[in-house]
C-alpha cells in the first residue's frame, strides 16, 4: 500500500480507503505475498479489467481531443495548462483576486 501511495503522491490512509472501495466494487482483489507475509498485492478482477479497458478508451479519446485542440489553437495545450497550474500553485486565484481588488481601490 505504501508503494502505491508514493506512486500516486497520496497519503497512505487515502490510498487504503480507495483500495477498500475498489475491493468492495469487486474491481480488485488483494492477495498476500507468499514470500513476505506483511506484503499484499492487488490484482484486477475480470470486472476490473473490463472497467480498466473503458477508462483506457476514454483516456485515448481525451488525448486525441487535446491534440486536436492544440492544433486548432496553434499551441501545446497540455504545456499551457501545466504552466497555468504551476503559476496557480505559486499564487492561487484567491490571492490574485485580492491583489486585483487592492489595485482597483488604488486606481
Amino acid at each position: 500500500m505504501v508503494e502505491i501511495a508514493r506512486a500516486l503522491d497520496e497519503q497512505h490512509q487515502l490510498t487504503a480507503h480507495r483500495a477498500k472501495q475498489l475491493e468492495s466494487l469487486s474491481l480488485v482483489r488483494r492477495k498476500q505475498d507468499a514470500n513476505d507475509k506483511r506484503r499484499r498485492t492487488f490484482h484486477l478482477t475480470q470486472k476490473g479489467r473490463v472497467e480498466a479497458e473503458k477508462v483506457e478508451a476514454v483516456c485515448r479519446q481525451g488525448v486525441e481531443i487535446f491534440e486536436d485542440l492544440s492544433e486548432e489553437l496553434g499551441c501545446d495545450l497540455n504545456r499551457v495548462l501545466n504552466s497555468a497550474h504551476a503559476l496557480l500553485q505559486q499564487r492561487p486565484v484567491v490571492s490574485r483576486a485580492i491583489e486585483n481588488q487592492k489595485n482597483d481601490v488604488r486606481s
